[in-house]
């Protein structure tokens, strides 16, 4: 899968331990782990946001109250998988 793609079925890996609090959060996250890419998507699959470099706070000030999925995409390109939601 390609950056950018939503996919139906995902392989998740276990190996990479990524976490994402406070959740609910509110103007930012903090994530704890290594990736090379995530994005969010709102409801309707639309990317709202991208971060590279891994980011360790993600400023989410311009993203709208809702529910979330975050795609951490790895090195070797594994997928890992997280739920959000933002409540302001």
């Amino acid at each position: 899968i390609k950056p950018g793609l939503v996919a139906t079925s995902i392989n998740q890996t276990t190996k990479e331990n990524i976490s994402v609090f406070p959740n609910p959060a509110d103007e930012k996250v903090n994530v704890s782990g290594n990736y090379e890419l995530l994005e969010i998507y709102d409801v309707f699959g639309k990317v709202v946001h991208t971060e590279t470099n891994n980011t360790k706070s993600i400023d989410l000030k311009n993203i709208s109250n809702g529910n979330y999925i975050i795609h951490f995409f790895s090195k070797d390109n594994n997928i890992s998988t997280r739920k959000i939601s933002i409540i302001k």
